[in-house]
């Protein structure tokens, strides 16, 4: 996969309706681990408002959210999320979504890969964190290819949409630690 033919920004207004018609193009997908996120973007307009919120997280440096889209078209392909972030305890979590049909092509790693680098060399952090549900073997994958480390299962952590509590595994990465 060429890598030049993609470029990764910050989330910003001018990406709303992009932003919008990539959630509508996975919404069925990711719904199982990303419900606010679709909750928040059943319209255009809560798709503004959606990002108008994320942008005020940036800004306090609560979640930072990363785009993935196309140079040529300017299609959004993928998002890459630092959540939760925490300079107490110097970490954050790494989520991430891309477009079905480019998956397994390498760009979530490469762009994963970027978004650590920023975590440890822009914000400071001293650890990163990825908590993966076990079935999501793709996932689990991108972890690993990044130099995250499998540390454990948290067992019935995560609620999907149906109410079900799900065990997920738990993977780190710190800054000193080779990718």
């Amino acid at each position: 996969m060429n890598m030049y033919a993609y470029i990764m920004e910050p989330l910003a207004q001018k990406h709303a309706e992009p932003y919008f018609h990539f959630i509508e193009r996975n919404r069925e997908r990711i719904s199982r681990y990303f419900p606010r996120t679709i909750a928040a973007t059943t319209s255009l307009p809560s798709t503004i408002e959606h990002i108008a919120d994320r942008i005020k997280a940036a800004e306090r440096k609560e979640i930072i959210t990363h785009l993935v889209r196309e140079k040529d078209s300017g299609n959004i392909v993928a998002a890459i999320f630092l959540k939760d972030i925490d300079f107490q305890a110097g970490k954050a979590e790494v989520g991430f979504f891309i477009d079905e049909p480019l998956q397994g092509r390498g760009i979530t790693t490469h762009f994963v890969s970027e978004v650590c680098a920023f975590g440890f060399n822009t914000l400071g952090l001293e650890k990163l964190f990825m908590r993966i549900a076990e079935t999501n073997n793709g996932s689990k994958r991108v972890a690993e290819k990044n130099g995250f480390s499998k540390m454990g299962i948290l067992k019935k952590d995560f609620r999907i949409p149906n109410g079900e509590l799900i065990d997920l595994i738990y993977f780190e990465r710190s800054r000193h630690q080779n990718a």
